[in-house]
């Protein structure tokens, strides 16, 4: 079965059912190719991890090797890049004034 994002769209509760599904039917040996940027996933259920950028291979290992000792420069930054936030510097950040209230929501 394939999966483009199969978590893209939805909110965190719906995140993990859906997760769980996949997980649950991995462990029935069903085969599956999964486009994702949840990496927890991918560590815990991938075989192989596959990296693209740019439309290329980038790199391709076991999750173990891939999280653990990336071998290309680009995949060392990728999980530094979406696992930890860097707050850019204030000078670089730059806030409209805004005539109304901000609008918040909660999930």
């Amino acid at each position: 079965m394939l999966f483009d994002e199969p978590t893209s769209a939805l909110d965190p509760e719906m995140i993990k059912e859906v997760l769980d599904v996949m997980i649950d039917r991995a462990q029935t040996g069903m085969t599956m190719i999964v486009v994702t940027h949840e990496m927890g996933f991918a560590r815990t259920v991938a075989d192989e991890v596959v990296f693209m950028d740019g439309g290329r291979i980038i790199e391709s290992a076991p999750p173990d090797r891939f999280f653990a000792n990336p071998e290309s420069g680009r995949t060392k930054r990728f999980p530094d890049q979406i696992l930890t936030h860097r707050r850019a510097p204030n000078s670089a950040l730059r806030r409209p004034q805004r005539s109304v209230p901000r609008c918040w929501t909660l999930a």
